[in-house]
Parts: C-alpha cells; sequence; structure tokens
C-alpha cells in the first residue's frame, strides 16, 4: 500500500466484490487481506480517508467495523470528522449509522460524553443531530448493559466505574432521548431512533432473556438506577402518547409496549403513589389503542410486581370490574389475538385471587371467578358458540398444548372455586357433544371440554406426588367428580365401539386418553380413603371398579389406533399413570402382549413410548414375583426376536433389508425400554434377565451394523442405562464379572461406533445425531468414572479392579474423532472438557502413566488444552482445577520427577498452560484457574537455585513488543504463577526450564500478535 489513495481504491475494488454472489470468496480474502496491512496505529487515519474519499457505502461500514474493533481510545479529530459527516448525510443507511454511532460512543472519553450529548439536543439541534444524539446514546447504554464491565471499565475498578457512570453520565443519556421522543410526537422521522434508543435504554442490565422473548409479557422492572429517572407519571404519559402514536406500526409498537411493561412491574416500596399511578392509568385506557392483548399484559405486570391492596385502591370493586370487563372481551376477539389475550387475563386474575384470601373483596372476586369460566364454555364450547367460520378450521392445526398451559390450566384452578356452578354444566356439555359428528367445530369444543375436565380433577401431573384439589374431596364434590368419570368412561365406550374411520378425527380420542385419563390415574389412586371414600372407591379391586372396564377400553383404542401416532403416544401417557394395582389383572398382561404383537406396525414414534408406559408400570409393581414375569415376557420378546433374525442362515445377507432391519431395532427398543425402567429396586432381576442378551450387541455394531451408527447409539444407551448402578451388581453378582461382562460388550459396540463415525461425511440431518452419540460415549464415559470413584482404587493408593484403561482409550479415541466437528456444535466443548476434568481425579496414576508413555491421550489433552484456551471456553476452569489437584498429588508422592520421560511431558503441559497466561489471550476469569495448575504443576518438580529477577530477564526476551505494558504483563504472570503458592527456588528453577524448552514458540507468538 503506497498511499491512501490507493489503498481507499483498492478497499472500494474489494467491496464491490464482496457484494456480488459470484465473486464474494474474493472479496472477503482481499479484505482480510486489507485490515491485516493496517497497523493498528494508522487505523484512524485510514478510517478519516476513507469517510472522505469513497462514495461506497459498504467501504465506510467495513472501516468503521475494524475501528470499533480495537481498544476504546480518544480520537477527537477522527470524532469531529464522524460528527460532520453524519449530520451531512442524513440518509445514510441504519446499519452504517450504527456503526458510526459505535465508533463515535467509542472514541469519545466519558467525560466528554455529557457534553458532547447535550450539544446534539440542544433547543436549536437539527434532525440529523438528534438521530446522532440518540444513536450514540443507545450505543453506551448497549456496552454498559454487557455482562461483566462495560468497555470503559477498568479491570480493578468495575463496581466504581460503572456506579460512576450510572451517577454521571446516565441522566444525560435518558435525557437525550426522551428529549428527543417528546419532539418525535411531532416530527415523526425521529420516531423510529428514538423508541429504538429507548428500548435498549429499558433494557438497561435487564436479564438476558428479556430482549429475545417475544412474549407480551415479556418485560424486566426497571434497573434501580433508572428508576428515579423513568419511574414518573410524566414518563408514563410520554410512552403512552408515543403508544397512540405508532399504533398502526407494528414494529416500533412492539419495543414501545416492552418498555411500557418495564413501567408497570417497577415496584417502588417506598412510593405507594406509584403504584397508584400506573393502576389509575390501566384503568383509564380501552382498546383499540392500546390493544387488548396489551392492555390485559400490562394488568398481568402490575399485579405480579405490586402489593394487590395497593393496585385495587381506592376502590376495588371498580378495579375488578374494570379488568373483568376486558376478560370477557377477549372471547369476542379474533380466535388467535383473543386466545393470546385470555391468556394474559387469567394469568392476572389467578394472581388476584391468591392474593385476595382475607379481604373484603375476596367473595366478589370467587364470583367472578365462576363467571369468567362460565363466560368462556359458553362462548367457546356451548352450541352457541358454533359458527359458519368455526367449521371451516383447519382440523389439522393443533394449538392444544399451548391451549392446556395458558388457558386451560388458569381456568380448571378458578372452576375448583365452586365445583357445583361448574362440573354439572361441564358434564352435560360432554353429554350433548357428539363424538361420531362429522363437523369439526364440535369434534374440537368436545376435545376442549375433555382437556377442562381432566384440568379441573387433577393437577397437570408434574410433581413427583400429585395430589387432588381439597376442594374436591367434599362428599358433595366428590359425587360431582364420579359423575364426571362416569361420563367420561361413558364417551370412551362410544369411542371405541366403532372404526376409526367412524371417528373421522383423531382429536377427541387423544383428548380422552392424553388430556383425562392420564391425568385422573396419575393423580386419584393416591387419594386416602380418610381424604374421601367415594373418591378411594372408584379403584377398589373388584370387578366392578373402575380399573378393568377402562383397560378393556384402553386395549380397543390401541388396535383402532394403530396408525396414528398422535392417538397412541396419549394412549401411552395414560399407561403410564396406571397404578401399580393393575398388575393382577389379567387385562393388564393383554395390554402388554397387544404393545409387544403391534410393534412392528407401531409408528415408529409411538413405539418407544408405548414400551416405555408399560415398564414403567412393571416396575412400580411391589410384587417380586409379579414383576419378574413381565420383565420375563418381554426379554423372551426380544430372545424371540434376535433369534428369528441373527440366526437365520440368511441373515447376513438380509441384514439390511427393510424387515430385518425393523426388527433388530425394535429389539434395541425393548432393550432400552427395559433399561431406562430400572431403579436400585429392580437392577437385579432386570440385569439377571438382560446379562445374557447383552453380548448379541457388539456383533451387530461392529460387524453387521458398522455403516449405520444408529445401531450402534441405540445399543451404547442400553449399556449406559445400566451403568449407574453396576455398585448393585457388584454386591450381588461380583464386581468382576460384572466389570467383565460390561466391559466386554461396551468394547465391541464402541469398536463399531467409532469405526463407523471415523472418517464420516455427515448431512446436516445427521449432526444431531452425532451430537447425541457423543454425549452418550460421554455419560457412559462419566458413570464408570463415578463408579470407580466411589469404590476403593487407585486414588486412594490401593490396588483395585478400575476401568481406568478403558476410559482412557475411549476418551482418546473421541477426542482424535472430534478436532472438525467439536467446535461446530455449541455445547460439546463444555461436555467434553467436563468429562475429561474428572480423570486426574480419578485415574491420577493411569493419567501419569499415559503421560510418561505418550499415550494417544496425552497429545489429544494437550491440544484439547490449547484452543480451550484459544477460544476461552469457561469449561477450561473445571479442567484446570482439576490438573491443580493432579499437580499436588504429583508433588506429594514425589512421582513428578521419576524419569525423563515423565518430566518431558510435564514440561510440554506446563509450556500448553504457560503460552495463554503470557500472551494474555485468556478471559480474565480464567487466569486465576490456569495460573493455579501451572504453579501446582511446576511445584511438583525437584528444587534448583535461581531467582525471580533473571527468570523476567528471560522472559522479556522473549517478548519484546512495542506494547509498554509488556514488562508488567510479564512480571504479573511470574508473580501470579509463583508468589500465590509459595513455589520457592524450586519452582522458579522449574519455570525457567520449561521456558528455555518453549521460547522459540512464545517468542515468535509473541512477535506475531
Amino acid at each position: 500500500m503506497s498511499t491512501l489513495e490507493a489503498f481507499v481504491s483498492e478497499l472500494d475494488g474489494a467491496c464491490r466484490a464482496f457484494q456480488h454472489p459470484q465473486t464474494r470468496q474474493d472479496g472477503e480474502r482481499r479484505l482480510l487481506a486489507l485490515n491485516e496491512a493496517i497497523p493498528t496505529a494508522a487505523v484512524p487515519e485510514v478510517v478519516a480517508a476513507v469517510l472522505e474519499r469513497s462514495s461506497d457505502l459498504y467501504a465506510h461500514f467495513h472501516i468503521l467495523s475494524l475501528l470499533v474493533s480495537l481498544p476504546p481510545d480518544p480520537l477527537p479529530a477522527l470524532r469531529t470528522q464522524l460528527l460532520t459527516h453524519l449530520a451531512s448525510r442524513p440518509t445514510t443507511p441504519i446499519y452504517v449509522q450504527t456503526k458510526a454511532h459505535l465508533a463515535l460512543a467509542r472514541i469519545t472519553p466519558r467525560a466528554e460524553l455529557r457534553e458532547l450529548l447535550a450539544y446534539l439536543v440542544r433547543p436549536e439541534a437539527g434532525e440529523a443531530e438528534r438521530v446522532i444524539a440518540v444513536g450514540v446514546a443507545k450505543e453506551v447504554i448497549l456496552e454498559e448493559s454487557k455482562d461483566g464491565k462495560g468497555e470503559w471499565a477498568s479491570e480493578e475498578g468495575e463496581g466504581a466505574d460503572r456506579a460512576m457512570f450510572e451517577t454521571h453520565l446516565l441522566p444525560t443519556v435518558v435525557s437525550a432521548i426522551l428529549q428527543t421522543l417528546h419532539l418525535a410526537l411531532s416530527t415523526p422521522s425521529l420516531l423510529t431512533p428514538s423508541i429504538s434508543a429507548l428500548d435498549a435504554l429499558f433494557l438497561y442490565r435487564s436479564s438476558p432473556n428479556s430482549s429475545s422473548s417475544s412474549g407480551p409479557s415479556a418485560a424486566d422492572p426497571l434497573h434501580p438506577a433508572l428508576q428515579s429517572l423513568l419511574a414518573s407519571p410524566e414518563i408514563l404519559h410520554l410512552l403512552l402518547a408515543a403508544q397512540s402514536a405508532v399504533a398502526a406500526n407494528e414494529r416500533l409498537l412492539f419495543p414501545l409496549n416492552r418498555s411500557l411493561l418495564s413501567l408497570y412491574r417497577t415496584h417502588i416500596p417506598a412510593s405507594p403513589q406509584w403504584t397508584t399511578t400506573l393502576s389509575a392509568s390501566l384503568q383509564s385506557l380501552y382498546p383499540p389503542t392500546p390493544p387488548l392483548l396489551h392492555l390485559l399484559a400490562s394488568h398481568r405486570a402490575l399485579v405480579s410486581a405490586h402489593p394487590l391492596p395497593t393496585v385495587v385502591q381506592p376502590d376495588p370493586q371498580a378495579y375488578l370490574s374494570t379488568l373483568f370487563a376486558l376478560g370477557g372481551a377477549t372471547l369476542g376477539a379474533p380466535a388467535e389475538e383473543g386466545d393470546e389475550a385470555l391468556a394474559e387475563f387469567l394469568a392476572a386474575w389467578t394472581l388476584i385471587v391468591s392474593a385476595s384470601a382475607g379481604e373484603a373483596w375476596e367473595g366478589a372476586v370467587r364470583e367472578m371467578s365462576v363467571q369468567v369460566v362460565q363466560g368462556w364454555m359458553g362462548a367457546k364450547i356451548g352450541s352457541s358458540g358454533i359458527s359458519p367460520a368455526d367449521e371451516e378450521e383447519d382440523e389439522d392445526e393443533d394449538t392444544s398444548s399451548g391451549e392446556e398451559t395458558a388457558i386451560l390450566e388458569p381456568l380448571a384452578q378458578l372452576a375448583r372455586l365452586s365445583p357445583s356452578s361448574i362440573l354439572p354444566p361441564l358434564l352435560a356439555l360432554l353429554a350433548a357433544l357428539d363424538p361420531l359428528s362429522p363437523n369439526p367445530a364440535i369434534l374440537d369444543r368436545l376435545h376442549s371440554a375433555l382437556v377442562l375436565a381432566g384440568a379441573i380433577l387433577a393437577d397437570s401431573g408434574a410433581g413427583e406426588e400429585p395430589a387432588v384439589s381439597p376442594m374436591l374431596c367434599g362428599e358433595a364434590e366428590a359425587a360431582l367428580v364420579k359423575d364426571v368419570v362416569e361420563g367420561v368412561l361413558r364417551l370412551t365406550e362410544r369411542t371405541t365401539s366403532v372404526d376409526a374411520a367412524q371417528l373421522g378425527s383423531p382429536l377427541v380420542s387423544a383428548a380422552i386418553w392424553g388430556g383425562f385419563w392420564a391425568r385422573f390415574l396419575r393423580t386419584y389412586p393416591l387419594v386416602s380413603p380418610s381424604a374421601s371414600t367415594a373418591l378411594h372407591a372408584l379403584f377398589a379391586p373388584s370387578s366392578s371398579s373402575l380399573l378393568p372396564h377402562l383397560l378393556a377400553h384402553l386395549r380397543l383404542a390401541l388396535l383402532q389406533w394403530c396408525a396414528d401416532p398422535d392417538v397412541l403416544l396419549a394412549i401411552s401417557r395414560t399407561i403410564a399413570a396406571l397404578p401399580p394395582a393393575v398388575a393382577p389383572l389379567p387385562s393388564f398382561g393383554t395390554i402388554i402382549d397387544t404393545v409387544l404383537a403391534g410393534l412392528s406396525t407401531w409408528p415408529s414414534d409411538a413405539r418407544s413410548p408405548l414400551l416405555e408406559s408399560c415398564i414403567k408400570v412393571i416396575a412400580r409393581v411391589d410384587d417380586p414375583s409379579t414383576r419378574k414375569a413381565f420383565l420375563r415376557t418381554i426379554a423372551g420378546d426380544v430372545q424371540v426376536r434376535l433369534a428369528s433374525t441373527t440366526g437365520a442362515p440368511t441373515f447376513l445377507r438380509d441384514a439390511q433389508t427393510h424387515p430385518v432391519l425393523t426388527q433388530v431395532t425394535i429389539a434395541l427398543d425393548i432393550l432400552l425400554a427395559v433399561a431406562r425402567s430400572i431403579t436400585p429396586r429392580t437392577f437385579l432381576p432386570t440385569y439377571t434377565l438382560l446379562a445374557p442378551l447383552l453380548p448379541a450387541l457388539p456383533h451387530l455394531a461392529a460387524d453387521v451394523y458398522r455403516a449405520r451408527p444408529e445401531i450402534a447409539l441405540a445399543a451404547l444407551e442400553v449399556v449406559a442405562a445400566l451403568v449407574p448402578f453396576l455398585e448393585i451388581g457388584f454386591e450381588s453378582v461380583g464386581e468382576q464379572t460384572v466389570r467383565t461382562e460390561v466391559g466386554g460388550v461396551l468394547a465391541g459396540i464402541w469398536e463399531g461406533w467409532f469405526a463407523g463415525q471415523r472418517g464420516r461425511r455427515r448431512a446436516i440431518d445427521e449432526e444431531e445425531e452425532f451430537e447425541s452419540g457423543v454425549g452418550t460415549v460421554l455419560e457412559i464415559v462419566g458413570g464408570l468414572m463415578d463408579v470407580d470413584t466411589n469404590l476403593p482404587g487407585e486414588h486412594l493408593g490401593k490396588p483395585a479392579p478400575s476401568f481406568s484403561s478403558f476410559v482412557l482409550h475411549t476418551l482418546s479415541s473421541l477426542l482424535q474423532l472430534l478436532p472438525s466437528d467439536l467446535y461446530q456444535h455449541p455445547t460439546l466443548p463444555t461436555r467434553v472438557l467436563s468429562t475429561i476434568s474428572s480423570v486426574p481425579k480419578t485415574y491420577p496414576s493411569s493419567l501419569l502413566g499415559a503421560a510418561r508413555d505418550n499415550h494417544p491421550l496425552w497429545p489429544a489433552l494437550l491440544a484439547l488444552l490449547r484452543e480451550a484456551a484459544d477460544r476461552g471456553w469457561p469449561a477450561l476452569e473445571e479442567l484446570a482445577d482439576s490438573l491443580k489437584a493432579w499437580g499436588e498429588w504429583l508433588s506429594r508422592t514425589g512421582l513428578g520427577s521419576s524419569d525423563p520421560a515423565t518430566a518431558q511431558a510435564l514440561a510440554s503441559l506446563a509450556q500448553t498452560l504457560l503460552r495463554p497466561l503470557l500472551l494474555r489471550s485468556l478471559p480474565t476469569a480464567l487466569r486465576p484457574p490456569v495460573t493455579g495448575a501451572l504453579h501446582a504443576l511446576l511445584r511438583a518438580r525437584p528444587p534448583a537455585a535461581a531467582d525471580a529477577a533473571p527468570l523476567e530477564e528471560d522472559l522479556m526476551r522473549f517478548v519484546r513488543r512495542a506494547d509498554p505494558g509488556a514488562r508488567e504483563r510479564v512480571r504479573g504472570v511470574v508473580m501470579g504463577v509463583l508468589g500465590g503458592g509459595g513455589a520457592g527456588e524450586g519452582g522458579v528453577g522449574e519455570f525457567r526450564r520449561v521456558l528455555g524448552e518453549a521460547g522459540r514458540e512464545l517468542g515468535a507468538l509473541a512477535r506475531g500478535g
């Protein structure tokens, strides 16, 4: 690059090439080369030249991006040029403006930002200057909102620095944004930049998901530093006026609504007047401005963040009536908007119900709650709610899950306040709506009625011990519950008495089994006679009780919907909820036989849930002989399937054909379902049944289906489910026997999985399967290490059997497989590092042997360490702490100086840890643990006389840079490693020796940096 003019010309050409699809790659290469050709000190001069001489807007964007990638630095001349440039070009595209605003924020000293912003919003300022003001203000807020310290914070005084920002600069930033927003009400061209800046302001230091969540209630309260600046009636009215101004612009309305929600969520305990102001404001607003959805979301924000007695003052009845009327309006709104608004109303109303206990207006709340449920039932389930438009709805649209969570659950909570007012009309609707109707609207309403009935009678089933509401355990209420159960049973009988074709839609059957019976069965068998004799009698062990009848219809439903995965999944949830009392019933054995017989024909995504649901019930059976009989039936099915396929003379020839592959896959699914159901109580009998079947898995994974990693993965998952319980097997079967059986099976399966993955080019849709496979491998390795950790082993200095060689071999194979793949997955690096971190603590002697013998794991571990340091992975902290503990173990045992090979291996590890510390490439949070690990490793070597001053000179010889802070950084590394733990002369001497071996590499890196 001879002149600035030539550089600008080259940059323009590279930018034009980059913006054209056919030359994009060449343009990118040229841009990178130009970036590398610019000395850091020359960047401001180059930026000024490009802004002045180039007409290519992307060139402006590119050079400004380069500028903002540098550490903040005051550049007054460039700041003046940027201000002039932006003010004279008000139509500059947003993407360039944003970079320019960020550049201004970074090259302007903080002390001068106040004056700059005040100047840009002075009364006589033009629109272009005000756009610059809010743009710079926004970038300042975004920089200071980052996790950890802001861009201008010092390492030593982050807290003090931020407090100074919030005290001295933040008020000016707020004033600039609010002044511009006020002017925007009469100058529409300022609305977009001012609302964008306002959004950043209200999100200042909020939770990470506040800005990404799109829900209508997604907003955090104001940060405390902003409350005194923004929590006022004037600001509330300004935002409401802006809301009216942009009512037709959804892109601007969303962030503005979010800002308003932040105000409504901001509770100031010392100022009840603020709560009263917000409440009065909401009571004065009516749709369509603001929209119904936002208005209800605002009420929800208000009642969730403020004391309810203060919210409803001075007239509780007036506030409740206002909110109640808004809730009623949701029933007449268009479907999608109305449902979302209703969910917001119900969320707010249930909060009010919870907080109204003991208040004078509790009775009014309960009465209105009943009216809410009755109104929804009349509008959404009753025959009067059926309209021609509803009949044309797409019956395939599935919104039941979201509706159940956001609408039906809170409706059920309200209905339980007065069961006698809700259950009789609901039962009448269940009887009146015909499940055989060809009208999709009727079926949709019957679906909602069934799910609502299930939600009222039973909780969501999410807890470990779901309980029936006490409100349903009274004699009269229990009779109503029994009536509803009998009504749903009649409906069940009617749907299972016809062919699926006569039902037309699976919607009702899915609701019967998944929406009602699954919830009911998970809850009501737990009712004790003392709680409700009538409800307990529903599950009495007699032929007239509910369970035999229900099981008979369940089997019919299985056969009826054998090709519909949605209904089968709903049925599987019902089976899983069956109480152990079904085990002695012959009809339950029939259910298991039906599930096993249909495995070849069930849809693939319903096969495993059906299997697992049956086995979950078996695992809960108390009688060991009954449980073993069921498991023997299932194991026998696996044995027959494998014998009929793998034992056939034509197996190897036909192994890849669909029928054979299907049978092998089904056998693995059954094994996996059985293994996943294991509990400490059931491990021994289950393992005894599975052990004879496991040896077949390595042959399938490693030989027959090597090209199908999914087979090996399924086999691995079977063993992974066994690993947590191996200690039980050690005590009962024999430790050596179990170790040999499990280790042999795993070795063969792993050989197949690794062979199938090595050199394999995976399609995009196979990446998830690969990540799942790696996760399973890590889960097994971690489980094996846990087993060895819990037993007397080498980490206690006692010889004992262990999985150490197996674990080290597996991890080395995995790390050799991963280098090109590991870094493409967002979660794998953390999982890999976390698993490997257990090795030094669990197998310290084995790791030392691997280092001394240059086991393939050792170079792979060093490579992983370098990559983790270069990329700043947070999980490196765990591995560094583990290596520190290993270094301390080496010091205690004296094994760190056992021979030259060991010394060389430890020196290589020390070099790997030293490099990122010396070059300061580690994030701040990772420096202490890496320093601690290096310190512990140096102490593991024998003492040698030395002095810290010559050591510092040695380091400086390799890190000669123009940076005046180089000497202080080197001193920091030296004293951090040697000073924190009293390394003494021995540590210093070893550090010098290690540095001598690593000097050339470090010098090249430092000079290149």
